[in-house]
């Protein structure tokens, strides 16, 4: 924690000048010393979160039609995570947590709102409603029916217990990282278990999102169907993974381009916007040492599959051969998506020594994370 101040800082971020004085003062309560800390550390993310939140009560108070405004706050929302502090080397990875956190908020806030003037002409919502919907991915609305509400609320429980079930399918793979030192494990294995650690938790979090909303009330949409038995790329992409990013691509690119190119052209524009989306994400989450240009060519690589699969629909493979086939080509291309994320990774616990692709980033010049 004696690190200098003279520690290199991320440019076009906030730095955070008063984090060395803290490293070092000594403080005459050991509560004071670890409360202190918290309290300041939190604040370092207030001004990205204050965008974020104010930007979602504007849409709410205004309740009626922003028109062109909304691609103005649109804006305004994506340059939260420059705000970001500027962390030195002594902060702990875990605090790359708030930047993965509040980069995804941001996406949700900038992907609702060209959707806003449509959903508020067809029908009238609360204030309370509009702001829950423009704040989480998964939200709708509270239905009407006092029944369907209390519907809602009955299958909270059991989704809940489908969310800690996927967390805890991934304890087994996690014990068996710590039996064998990762950089002797051979890459796609270590893919592999990144595939499943990411896939796991990441739709783990989704249900207990759904079951925090149902228990509100309010209605849900999906954001994964069952990813890992996907058995083409296609079925992947276009039906089983982040379906709120599938849904923005489907109203503001997949139907406007379909009505002048063809399967191709849809299909490029939609994996570009992809790209372009988690371009955004590493950058949320790396700052200054994102590693740009990787995400884009895995979505170029992604898409082109799906084109190439769209041309042979009329072989029939068994489901679970087409289930492995795809998830091997995921092993194969998965490295590429995860070398953009890296700080997001090791924030969330990932073991270092497993990550798949430090060959890949070593192979392009690039430098690892710390």
């Amino acid at each position: 924690m004696g690190t200098s101040t003279s520690a290199l800082k991320q440019p076009g971020r906030i730095g955070v000048p008063y984090l060395d004085k803290m490293a070092t003062k000594d403080h005459d309560s050991p509560l004071l010393s670890e409360v202190m800390p918290s309290v300041h550390v939190a604040q370092l993310w207030a001004p990205a979160l204050t965008m974020i939140l104010g930007t979602n009560a504007l849409a709410a108070l205004a309740r009626g039609p922003l028109g062109n405004l909304r691609w103005a706050l649109a804006a305004f929302v994506l340059l939260a995570p420059a705000t970001f502090p500027a962390l030195h080397s002594y902060a702990p990875l875990t605090w790359g947590v708030a930047d993965t956190v509040l980069t995804t908020m941001a996406i949700v806030s900038a992907a609702r709102l060209p959707t806003l003037d449509r959903l508020l002409s067809s029908a009238s919502r609360s204030r309370g409603q509009i702001f829950f919907w423009m704040t989480v991915p998964v939200a709708r609305f509270w239905p009407d029916e006092k029944e369907a509400r209390a519907r809602n609320r009955q299958r909270a429980p059991k989704l809940l217990l489908s969310a800690l079930g996927k967390r805890l399918a991934w304890e087994p793979l996690a014990y068996f990282t710590t039996l064998f030192e990762g950089s002797l494990v051979p890459w796609p294995v270590r893919s592999a278990v990144l595939i499943l650690y990411f896939v796991l938790n990441i739709i783990a979090a989704a249900d207990a999102l759904m079951a925090f909303c149902l228990f509100l009330g309010c209605d849900v949409d999906d954001l994964f169907e069952a990813p890992l038995f996907a058995f083409s790329p296609r079925d992947f992409w276009s039906r089983r993974w982040n379906k709120f990013i599938n849904r923005f691509a489907l109203k503001h690119v997949a139907l406007p381009l379909g009505k002048r190119w063809g399967g191709w052209g849809v299909i490029l524009g939609v994996f570009v916007t992809s790209g372009a989306f988690h371009e955004y994400f590493a950058w949320g989450v790396g700052g200054s040492g994102a590693r740009h240009g990787y995400m884009s060519l895995f979505f170029l690589i992604q898409g082109g599959m799906v084109w190439v699969g769209s041309r042979f629909r009329s072989s029939r493979l068994p489901h679970f051969a087409g289930t492995g086939l795809t998830f091997a080509w995921m092993i194969l291309t998965a490295p590429l998506f995860f070398a953009a994320i890296e700080p997001a990774l090791l924030a969330f616990g990932f073991p270092p020594d497993w990550l798949p692709f430090r060959e890949l980033v070593a192979a392009f010049g690039g430098q690892q994370a710390r």
